[in-house]
């Protein structure tokens, strides 16, 4: 009980240590408008996504009934970055959820049981580590072919081991002090002693190690719809708009640059969020 008393101390602390840094609250403040425009994108968004006019191609930002302009198939860009919003998060933000479980999980595993288990996960680690990442992904996505599912399990297996080794070395750490063995004394089994005293001790620096990655996850996704290998056609995602796009650069550079705008403020917002929360877990 005063093990999850003091957790619980200590994770209010870092709210509210996290709540005090303003370029981190205004980094989240932006990272939920954006989300809340993906969500309620069919309340918010002026059409349909997959509508558009041959008429209307490639009208400039500010054009009456199209705030944004349209695209290269006329269709209104405001609609199809709100749409868009919502693939672009979730090629991010999954990957690094199933990463962060299983890696997590894995680390915990090989830096707990130490031996030949540590051994054996690791050196399946370094293989991965073997492979540039973005090179990584390149090869599993273009493998299993372009589409939503297969781009989300390439960028988790690219994902898994970088947070793997994270939590392996955190949990090696702290395996060899006092209170575990004074909870394995205490007759605490195995499975117990990982639940309740290592995972506590070991989630913060994961945690925040996941949040970073989020930034390079969207990149990515984007990067891999980008050449074809993600989302397919008339799928709205800010990577494969951004390809779209392209030939559009020397006649409407402020409409084809739009995508690529929100993919750096989205993954900008992530890395100084991930920085703001490893300042406010400093707290002693």
């Amino acid at each position: 009980m005063s093990t999850t008393i003091q957790t619980q101390g200590y994770w209010s602390r870092v709210l509210r240590k996290l709540a005090h840094d303003p370029l981190a609250m205004i980094c989240l403040a932006i990272l939920v408008l954006i989300l809340l425009g993906a969500i309620f994108a069919p309340w918010l968004a002026p059409g349909d996504p997959s509508v558009g006019s041959v008429i209307k191609r490639l009208k400039p930002v500010g054009t009456a009934g199209h705030l944004l302009g349209t695209d290269e198939l006329g269709r209104d860009m405001l609609t199809r970055l709100l749409y868009g919003g919502r693939t672009t998060l979730l090629m991010g933000t999954v990957p690094v959820g199933l990463a962060l479980l299983i890696g997590g999980s894995l680390g915990m595993l090989a830096g707990f049981a130490g031996g030949r288990i540590n051994a054996v996960i690791m050196r399946c680690t370094d293989v991965l580590f073997a492979f540039p990442s973005v090179l990584l992904a390149v090869a599993i996505a273009g493998a299993l072919g372009a589409g939503l599912a297969n781009t989300l399990l390439a960028l988790t297996i690219v994902l898994v081991p970088p947070i793997l080794r994270v939590a392996e070395s955190a949990t090696t750490q702290v395996r060899s002090l006092d209170f575990i063995e004074a909870a394995r004394a205490s007759g605490a089994d195995d499975f117990t002693i990982l639940r309740v005293h290592v995972l506590s001790n070991v989630i913060g620096p994961v945690l925040v190690y996941a949040t970073s990655l989020l930034s390079v996850s969207i990149i990515m996704a984007a990067g891999l719809s980008f050449i074809g290998l993600g989302a397919k056609p008339p799928t709205p995602e800010w990577g494969l708009m951004l390809n779209t796009l392209r030939n559009a650069i020397y006649s409407q550079p402020l409409l084809a640059a739009l995508p690529g705008v929100l993919i750096f403020a989205v993954s900008l917002c992530f890395n100084l969020l991930a920085d703001g929360l490893r300042s406010a877990m400093e707290v002693k």
